[in-house]
């Protein structure tokens, strides 16, 4: 599916793995000062579940965590140029704790005058690096894509790694565009986009005069050093994370990329103007906007012009077929909102016996102001499909859903058990809140099987658990899930904050009393994905918080409610408590050996299993290369069938 593609570069970054609960408005802010970034820090210092004031811990952390935002490929700055900076004396470490006090980080300004100087030297040697590449032997060459675990030594160390990386880039950009010979002038044409993105990036720190983009980037060291998943967003960042959350955004719909021969239409959003009008097609080069052509613009302000709002939009484009006489045309398109459908529920059913299974893929734990929901979906689709099939057993994909809104978690749980706790939320000063389902009856308690990978995180662990702790599903996939037990308070969903940030408040709790924080839910029956030989999960992550445990909550005492709500509980959410089942867990021998044996006589599975372990000692940028044919169909679903088919047999008997 499309969007697994899209997931994988979320995972990569991991700044999607959150578990949201809403905030109020507290007013706007155009441009950060200094006192701008202790007052918002003292915000998120506020409600962190550990950390309650800016400690010499958090200064040192803060100072590496901006050099790494800058340098994370270790690509520009030298090992005695950081040094300082990565371990700073106590005195050094306590003047820098008083500047935060006062509005003053002089180290910071510091640091980002080391970081303009390590730029000119980066131009410098990207100049020296382009030329050699282009006028260089024209025989084919070969450019490992490394990574660096420590900073360079010298500026010799630093010219080898960059020819390296814009070697592999030169490389990768010809082949995805399919062109013909790798020539000279072709060489210099990629090594251009190169350039540009690279000074993209760039301008992020060189102009020292704009202090509102210093103060960004020391909000972006410090919110993280606090833990795993406080993060401090742009406005840019805000808005499209709050997209991705409510599955909702204004626009015309279209997506972009920057190529080596300009920017492309690379896919259109389902629905959305620009999928509507059926004029536009995926590969054509946007020359224009509103008879203006975009050629000088840079990337960034060619996404700005796109944003308007309250007027159409005229987009000039090239269509060329095959590299052949291609034509010009102009389609004039009406901004609206647009909801994701593609990154909302999908089912298709599988047809068994008289009836179905019915296959769900769940994407994110999602909820728009449009009434659009994770819960909705599910429960309109499930009700759907037994109106018109018989619904032997269901499938709950959540093997690419990094997360979501905490309460469609607990909501989308409850569709399957009666009533009881779902998730226990426990705060710094050891407060907990409960989180219960109250509906009485479940909508579905039939044999139930969620897919989970090292990939599903967050929201969907808290699924996954919670199901499994009830003995109401079991859990197939790889050994355990990303690893995110925790809570964070965000203001990304309110328009009008003052600043955008998430910051870890609490840990989250199943009725068994289990976290998922760093050891994830473990499978009942391992099914490795294309993820399980990756180097991903909350145990990976600097500064994640521990696990630990609470008493389990099967028996409700309701202790944390008032008399007058304790007394509706006892009378109309008691009676009706989810007891823990065994049936599902008592045929795991047998469903245990029919995988095994199925797997064993699966070719397409063994050369999964080969290219898994192939790989296993490689992080790569992608999954493994379908090869083989072992990637024509999804094997873990496929298997995830025939174990669902086991439980329907063995229900029956």
């Amino acid at each position: 599916m499309a969007f697994r593609n899209t997931l994988y570069n979320k995972i990569k970054l991991i700044i999607t793995f959150c578990i949201f609960i809403s905030t109020p408005s507290f007013g706007a802010i155009d441009e950060l000062k200094g006192s701008d970034v202790r007052l918002i820090m003292e915000e998120m210092l506020s409600h962190h579940v550990e950390h309650k004031q800016f400690t010499p811990r958090l200064a040192r952390r803060s100072l590496r965590l901006y050099i790494h935002q800058f340098d994370q490929e270790k690509l520009y700055l030298l090992a005695d140029e950081v040094k300082p900076y990565m371990n700073m004396s106590p005195r050094k470490v306590e003047k820098l704790i008083k500047g935060y006090q006062q509005g003053n980080f002089e180290d910071f300004e510091g640091l980002n005058s080391l970081i303009n100087k390590s730029i000119e030297r980066m131009q410098r040697l990207r100049q020296e690096v382009i030329r050699d590449l282009v006028i260089s032997s024209s025989q084919p060459q070969t450019f490992r894509g490394e990574s660096y675990l420590e900073f360079a030594r010298n500026e010799e160390e630093l010219k080898q790694r960059l020819k390296n990386k814009i070697g592999r880039f030169i490389s990768d950009e010809h082949r995805a565009s399919l062109a013909g010979d790798l020539i000279p002038k072709r060489k210099e044409k990629i090594a251009a986009l190169y350039q540009k993105r690279a000074r993209r990036l760039e301008e992020r720190y060189t102009d020292k005069y704009d202090h509102h983009k210093l103060n960004v980037h020391i909000l972006k060291a410090m919110a993280p050093s606090l833990d795993a998943h406080s993060y401090y967003f742009s406005s840019e960042e805000a808005e499209e994370m709050r997209s991705s959350l409510i599955k909702e955004f204004e626009g015309i719909g279209i997506k972009l990329r920057e190529t080596v021969d300009g920017v492309l239409i690379s896919g259109l959003v389902r629905g959305g103007p620009a999928d509507r009008c059926q004029e536009i097609a995926v590969g054509d080069l946007l020359y224009g906007i509103d008879g203006n052509e975009i050629a000088s613009l840079s990337y960034d302000e060619v996404l700005k012009r796109l944003k308007v709002q309250g007027r159409s939009i005229t987009l000039d484009l090239y269509r060329c077929s095959n590299h052949q006489e291609g034509h010009y045309l102009s389609v004039r398109l009406k901004p609206e909102k647009i909801a994701l459908n593609d990154e909302r529920l999908q089912y298709e059913l599988e047809p068994f016996g008289d009836g179905v299974i019915a296959k769900f893929t769940l994407p994110s734990f999602y909820e728009s102001s449009n009434g659009s929901s994770a819960d909705a979906d599910l429960r309109k689709a499930i009700t759907k499909i037994r109106n018109s099939h018989q619904l032997y057993g269901i499938i709950l994909d959540m093997r690419y859903n990094a997360g979501g809104f905490l309460t469609q978690a607990v909501k989308v749980s409850g569709l399957f058990i009666t009533s009881g706790v779902i998730v226990v939320s426990k705060y710094s000063q050891g407060t907990m809140k409960f989180l219960r389902n109250t509906g009485g009856k479940a909508l579905y308690d039939g044999p139930l099987l969620v897919l989970t990978s090292r990939a599903s995180a967050s929201a969907a662990e808290i699924v996954a658990q919670a199901l499994q702790d009830y003995g109401a599903a079991l859990i197939v996939g790889d050994q355990q899930t990303y690893g995110k037990g925790s809570i964070q308070y965000q203001t990304v969903t309110d328009r009008y904050a003052k600043a955008y940030f998430k910051v870890t408040v609490g840990k989250y709790y199943t009725v068994s009393g289990r976290t998922a924080q760093i050891e994830g839910v473990k499978s009942d029956i391992v099914l490795p994905t294309e993820f399980s030989f990756l180097s991903i999960g909350e145990k990976y992550r600097e500064f994640a918080l521990q696990n630990d445990r609470i008493d389990p909550i099967y028996k409700d005492t309701l202790t944390d409610l008032d008399p007058k709500a304790k007394e509706w509980f006892q009378k109309n959410y008691i009676p009706f408590l989810q007891q823990r089942r065994q049936e599902w867990s008592d045929m795991l021998p047998n469903l245990k050996r029919n995988t095994a044996y199925r797997l064993e006589n699966n070719k397409n599975y063994k050369l999964f299993y080969e290219e898994i372990e192939r790989h296993s000692k490689n992080y790569l940028r992608s999954p493994p290369s379908k090869q083989n044919n072992w990637g024509v169909e999804d094997l873990q679903m496929e298997e995830g069938i025939n174990i669902l088919k086991d439980v329907i047999y063995l229900h029956r008997q």
